[in-house]
């Protein structure tokens, strides 16, 4: 919400003070002086208003034209125990020829554009709630130490606006307007008059330049604020060239992720930002995103597909979106979501003409599954590709409870729906029967574990050639032999040999599919196989609802099953 009078609310202001004990033991200071100095000082006139003293002062033109755009005469004519640091006209043009405006230039902008630069040339009484107003003269007693102190531009739409302060550095020694610099965002003014009373308790000084609240790129806006440094040194640690980019690039969105979201990607996910790694340097890039996008418009946020946003970098690229709940916007990625903490965070560039946009998000995103779980879980409907194996996984808490661990490092066999339902049908009964056989029997956590390999298995290592596999259930439980079987136009599959039941076929590349699903940047990884794994200690599926081992079925039917199967498979594949 943007201010429209000097006050702010109470909790913000008391906020603002427990986050910057700088500016609250300045204000102090100024208090226990009581202005002393600043009295000391002298002026040759005092004025009824703040108002009143630009309307007498001939240096003053351009900023009283300016005061009547932004609609703040009324406002500057009744204000009390406020602050404020007016530029002249000098200071004026020069700032217009920076920005390449002219005066008439900048009395065509918003309204609301100009109050807010002139807003941040004020501090008040109200904002620090100290209740004494600021005399600038008096800050010569604190030798050697700056003050940093909040302005009217302190509240915005997300909330505290961080970068609405100033600091007043003591840079010389005695009194004197000489001894005292304005330093603000991106520019700096040297003050030439200060402490002119100005009626009601007001305070104004005179400097020789406009005070700037915008960045002038994105990387000094990440380097600027104290909770981005998890983020900034990501960036500088597994994206240097990026780092490097941001000191010029434009129209770009960044989600820049706190210090608190990056301890928590650490402590959740073991990612380091400050560690090289294949998921730092995707994480870092992932935040960075093309185009300038401000909030999602209502047309937007309720349309059937959120807006999405690519990431600048081609090498390491992703697309997160940004819909709405009923919370509000959020940030979301493949692997993790995140709420915004502040919206329209850090301003780059002039405000009429935005160089990029900074939000900040409380969580970092992932362009892979954040876990094993989460991959099974997408499978919503029992169905679906894994749907039946996604929802037997959700009975036994204990198992998915394992899946569901970020920092798992385990190769994880699924079947194909449509491969339970063969095998049960090859043995008379139902998948449904057969599950409560294996609730009966016990055994149906075993034969859930027998699918979970340790450790992890590349792509690559589970096609080099015959070995032994671990699994949860016990060591030596499957053995993989590279093979060539052709069935449906796919060639190079892999026979996975069990127990009991002896085959099941792990389907090669197609076009639309992959049989394997990378989790956690290669931490851990899904096959999709075309049979459940039943080791020698689970029964087989029987007729009915008994239970009980039963006869195995001849290598050729098993392996005409399978074929059939694996059709299946690719056709399920297609549509999902």
């Amino acid at each position: 919400m943007m201010l429209s009078s000097a006050a702010l609310d109470a909790s913000v202001s008391s906020n603002v003070l427990a986050d910057s004990p700088l500016a609250l033991v300045a204000l102090l200071a100024v208090a226990i002086a009581g202005g002393m100095v600043g009295r000391c000082a002298g002026q040759q006139q005092t004025y009824g208003s703040v108002m009143d003293l630009i309307n007498n002062r001939t240096d003053l033109t351009t900023l009283k034209a300016a005061v009547a755009r932004a609609n703040l005469t009324a406002f500057l004519t009744t204000a009390t125990n406020i602050t404020a640091l007016l530029p002249t006209d000098t200071a004026f043009a020069s700032f217009l020829a920076s920005a390449n405006l002219t005066a008439s230039d900048l009395l065509a902008l918003s309204p609301d554009v100009v109050a807010n630069l002139l807003k941040y040339h004020i501090m008040s009484s109200d904002v620090g709630r100290v209740g004494v107003v600021l005399q600038l003269g008096a800050l010569g007693m604190l030798t050697g130490n700056n003050a940093t102190l909040p302005t009217l531009l302190m509240a915005g739409k997300g909330g505290v606006r961080l970068w609405s302060w100033l600091t007043i550095a003591y840079n010389g020694s005695g009194t004197t307007p000489a001894s005292l610099t304005v330093l603000a965002t991106s520019s700096s003014a040297k003050v030439l008059e200060m402490d002119i009373t100005a009626g009601r308790g007001n305070e104004v000084s005179i400097i020789d330049g406009v005070l700037t609240y915008w960045h002038t790129s994105v990387q000094q806006a990440l380097a600027s604020h104290t909770d981005l440094t998890g983020f900034v040194t990501g960036l500088k640690t597994n994206a240097a060239s990026l780092w490097k980019q941001l000191n010029s690039q434009t129209n770009i969105t960044v989600f820049a992720p706190t210090n608190a979201a990056v301890a928590a990607a650490k402590t959740n996910y073991d990612l380091d930002l400050a560690v090289v790694s294949k998921g730092a340097v995707s994480i870092v890039n992932c935040h960075v995103t093309k185009g300038m996008a401000d909030l999602p418009s209502p047309a937007e946020a309720n349309a059937v597909v959120a807006p999405t946003r690519e990431s600048l970098s081609i090498q390491n690229y992703c697309t997160v979106t940004t819909p709405r709940n009923s919370s509000g916007v959020y940030f979301d990625s493949l692997g993790n979501s995140a709420n915004y903490v502040y919206l329209d965070f850090l301003p780059v560039g002039y405000p009429w003409k935005p160089l990029a946009r900074i939000h900040t998000v409380d969580g970092v995103a992932l362009e892979t599954f954040s876990s094993v779980d989460a991959y099974l879980n997408s499978f919503a409907s029992s169905n679906s590709l894994l749907g039946l194996w996604a929802s037997w996984i959700k009975t036994e808490p204990g198992i998915r409870a394992t899946l569901a661990d970020p920092k798992l490092s385990i190769a994880v066999l699924a079947p194909t729906t449509a491969g339970i339902n063969a095998l049960a049908i090859s043995k008379g009964t139902t998948a449904a029967n057969w599950l409560s056989q294996l609730n009966a029997n016990g055994k149906k956590k075993t034969l859930f574990e027998n699918h979970i390999v340790i450790p992890t298995l590349t792509p690559a290592e589970l096609k080099s050639g015959s070995r032994t596999l671990n699994t949860y259930a016990g060591t030596a439980k499957i053995t993989t032999l590279a093979t060539n079987v052709t069935t449906a136009g796919v060639a190079s599959a892999v026979v996975q040999l069990g127990a009991q039941q002896s085959v099941a076929l792990l389907a090669s590349s197609a076009p639309g599919f992959e049989p394997y699903v990378e989790v956690m940047f290669g931490r851990s990884y899904i096959y999709v196989i075309t049979s459940p794994m039943v080791p020698s200690d689970v029964p087989l599926p029987t007729s009915g609802n008994g239970g009980g081992a039963a006869a195995a079925a001849s290598p050729c039917a098993w392996l005409a099953m399978l074929l059939s199967a694996l059709a299946a498979l690719m056709v399920a594949a297609g549509r999902h």
